[in-house]
C-alpha cells in the first residue's frame, strides 16, 4: 500500500513522501512492514529517479536504497539494502 503524505511537485506526480508495507514472504501482510518512502529526482535528471525507505519512527535508519526509471507511464524501479549500498559507494 501506498499512501502520499506530501503534495507532490507540479511536473512529476511521482515525487513526494509515502508511507509504505508490503507482504511477508507467506504473502500475509504484516504491521511491521512498514516504511517511509522517499521518492525524488536522480541528480536532476528528468525520469530518473532515486528511491529510500526508512524506518517510520528514525528517518536516518535506512532500510534500503534504490533507483527507479519511467517505463510506458509507470515508476520501475530496483532496491539494495544498506551493506550493497555500501558496496556501491565504495567503488
Amino acid at each position: 500500500m501506498r499512501q502520499r503524505d506530501s503534495i507532490p511537485e507540479p511536473a512529476d506526480v511521482y515525487i513526494g513522501t509515502y508511507q509504505s508495507s508490503w507482504l511477508d514472504e507467506s504473502g500475509v501482510p504484516d504491521s511491521g512492514n512498514q516504511a517511509i518512502l522517499k521518492i525524488g529526482r536522480k541528480d536532476s535528471t528528468v525520469g530518473q529517479y532515486s528511491l529510500t525507505w526508512m524506518n517510520p519512527r528514525n528517518e536516518h535508519d535506512i532500510y534500503y536504497h534504490g533507483e527507479g526509471m519511467l517505463i510506458d507511464g509507470s515508476l520501475v524501479g530496483s532496491y539494495w539494502d544498506r551493506p550493497i549500498q555500501d558496496l556501491l559507494q565504495n567503488r
